[in-house]
């Protein structure tokens, strides 16, 4: 049996296919069957409105019930992006200050490996539980030793809203962390965040860039 249901969400070139499948039932008739369900458009206003805004986004469409339901109305041309980074925006703001402080680091983690996240959340005087509350929250998910963000509009929704100061501990926490295991990588995060000119940044960076160059890693060479 081939089951379809929502029938009126069907795009027409999957309909044509679902007509000519069904044309040729009759060929093997009571040993095949067809059955599809149809139900009328929603014309709650809501719905309607939810539908618009998500603009075919499969993710949009999981997301902003819940957020429009308890925000201000959203301008009828607002861009899905800006509505999804305000809706991750506010669950981020939402969470507790540990927990802001464990997402904010692991948005600026280069490899986002969950010891090194974690390792940067303890220099910070984080708690463990810190992270899992971001993932309570939907932000991020946790597996196989990665901390995963939910969509990369969930992480720039993080780094907008932790601002360039908290930005800047969370890569010197990370930095610090590094220092013994990944000069390098220790370097960048040094040299992230920064305004104004650093003696001892750009040192370290020309100091990576050598060492690579050495190894003839160009690559890495010319990113420092």
């Amino acid at each position: 049996a081939m089951l379809i249901d929502d029938v009126q969400w069907v795009d027409p070139p999957s309909l044509e296919a679902m007509a000519f499948v069904g044309d040729r039932l009759h060929a093997a008739p009571g040993r095949v069957a067809l059955l599809v369900a149809s139900r009328d458009r929603p014309s709650h206003p809501f719905l309607e409105r939810v539908v618009a805004l998500a603009g075919g986004n499969p993710l949009a469409l999981l997301e902003l019930p819940a957020y429009l339901g308890r925000s201000p109305p959203a301008a009828p041309q607002a861009e899905v992006a800006d509505l999804m980074i305000a809706l991750y925006r506010s669950r981020y703001e939402a969470l507790s200050a540990p927990a802001r402080g464990a997402a904010l680091v692991a948005a600026v983690c280069d490899d986002r490996g969950l010891d090194t996240v974690g390792r940067g959340c303890r220099a910070l005087g984080l708690d463990a539980d810190a992270l899992s509350r971001a993932v309570a929250a939907g932000l991020v998910r946790v597996a196989d030793g990665q901390v995963a963000f939910r969509h990369p509009l969930a992480r720039e929704a993080v780094l907008r809203a932790g601002g360039s100061r908290r930005r800047r501990r969370c890569h010197e926490a990370l930095a610090d962390v590094l220092a013994t295991v990944s000069p390098e990588r220790a370097a960048w995060h040094r040299a992230a965040e920064r305004r104004t000119p650093d003696d001892a940044v750009a040192s370290s960076l020309a100091a990576v860039a050598r060492d690579a160059a050495g190894r003839c890693s160009y690559d890495t060479a010319a990113r420092a």
